[in-house]
């Protein structure tokens, strides 16, 4: 457990305690509550001192993680999903930290001699330099590329720490599930103790990736009273607690506690499969019928699409076989397909599929939308509350059942910062500067990571 003469800080400057908890939405604090899973952050919230918190269209955690550590939207710092495309072919990579637009904190904060130390974040891979210990997040391939220095692979080692569960054994067993998850979490609660005491950090950021795992496999379950789903939640999110309990106990008026998270959660009732929406409407053609990716898109295809939701016009310039030749078209386009989509319902129920479609270029406030090296999407379709917008192609069906009965909301993050009461509306890209103005050092501006 962390000692009270770790934490405190060894200078005048204050120090900062990040903990970033994936996937828990401030619209959960009140069953958080009721059900008693953590009487740390109930408590917490009774006494307002959790407040919500806006995030990033998608609300992807590898996208949100990026603009926490930037400072920036999606459409500055260029990361716009799990998988992303660049402008000179079709097929989808899994974007890294290397292709970040601009700076992070931990750079920021390295090149003016502070020292940070980050456990888990997303976009961090490949882990680049900094002054401390930046262990990646999941995403990343393997334990031993995803650490710097790597001196410290060994001691993650000795603590059996996992960058993430084996997601597809989960998958297929919910006994598997169970089985992982509270080994996972112990193992990253214990290395974040150990690096606590060890390292003389000014800033520390510790992520928990287990929270998102469990939502997305067990979030209705955990409604069902006689579910097991009950004593995993009760599990997690105890040790979760414990471990927040033991930092606040030992926290000195120079350390600042910032507790938070990406995005939130909700039930997951149907995927919808948008790529085949836009085939059968005639946006979309491939040159192969069952087509398992975009590489055999014909020229005469206006729109496709990449989960979750986002949404490419066919341009000239901006894709090999793009068409669609002006802005007046695209606008004309924009405003067709959006109207289209915001009409989709779904025949079993009548429910409204798409609740809004956005104007990116809007929506980042961006005036060069076209020239970043990947590419952005002009449209992003943000689903009604239980479906999920998926970019499958194969397949005929436009919805489909999920394993997951959890996924990603749209807002609906949270955000403890030291006790503070909010006085200001608040999103994920405002939390580099509210660390750096406790740090008492310079925000960052969008500093370039080509520099």
């Amino acid at each position: 457990m962390p000692s009270k003469k770790m934490i405190l800080s060894k200078s005048p400057r204050k120090r900062v305690i990040v903990i970033a908890i994936d996937g828990v939405p401030f619209s959960f604090f009140p069953a958080l509550k009721e059900m008693n899973l953590s009487p740390v952050l109930s408590s917490l919230y009774k006494r307002n001192k959790i407040h919500s918190m806006t995030t990033t269209l998608p609300p992807v955690s590898s996208v949100a993680w990026a603009s926490f550590l930037t400072g920036v939207n999606p459409g500055v710092h260029g990361i716009t999903g799990f998988v992303d495309r660049r402008q000179d072919g079709y097929l989808p990579f899994v974007p890294t930290a290397e292709d970040l637009q601009v700076s992070t904190i931990y750079q920021h904060l390295s090149r003016i001699g502070l020292r940070v130390c980050s456990i888990g974040v997303p976009a961090t891979f490949p882990p680049a330099p900094i002054n401390g210990i930046l262990v990646s997040g999941f995403l990343a391939p393997n334990l031993e590329r995803s650490v710097y220095p790597k001196e410290e692979i060994e001691t993650l080692k000795s603590f059996d720490y996992k960058l993430d569960i084996d997601a597809w054994s989960a998958r297929r067993s919910d006994d598997s599930l169970i089985a992982q998850l509270p080994n996972a979490i112990s193992a990253r609660i214990n290395t974040a103790n150990h690096y606590l005491n060890k390292e003389n950090w000014d800033l520390f950021v510790f992520h928990i990736l287990e929270t998102d795992r469990l939502h997305h496999f067990m979030w209705c379950q955990m409604m069902d009273k006689e579910s097991t789903a009950l004593d995993l939640f009760s599990v997690l999110y105890g040790q979760i607690d414990k471990f927040l309990q033991t930092i606040m106990e030992k926290l000195s008026e120079e350390t600042v506690l910032i507790i938070l998270s990406d995005h939130g959660f909700t039930e997951l009732k149907k995927d919808f499969y948008l790529n085949r929406w836009l085939i059968e409407r005639g946006y979309l053609s491939l040159s192969e019928q069952n087509a398992t990716n975009l590489s055999g898109i014909t020229p005469g295809s206006k729109l496709f699409s990449m989960a979750p939701g986002r949404i490419y016009l066919h341009l000239e310039g901006k894709t090999p076989n793009g068409t669609i030749l002006n802005d007046q078209n695209a606008e004309l386009l924009k405003r067709e397909i959006s109207e289209s989509l915001e009409n989709v319902h779904d025949p079993e129920t009548g429910s409204k599929v798409i609740r809004q479609v956005v104007d990116m270029r809007e929506e980042w406030k961006l005036t060069g939308f076209d020239d970043s090296p990947l590419q952005l999407p002009d449209l992003i379709a943000i689903p009604s509350p239980g479906y999920e917008l998926k970019g499958e192609l194969s397949g005929s069906d436009l919805f489909g059942i999920d394993r997951f009965s959890g996924m990603h909301a749209y807002g609906d993050a949270f955000v403890y910062l030291n006790g503070e009461e909010k006085d200001e509306k608040l999103d994920i890209t405002d939390i580099q500067g509210k660390i750096c103005s406790f740090l008492g050092v310079q925000q960052m501006n969008g500093e370039s990571n080509q520099t």
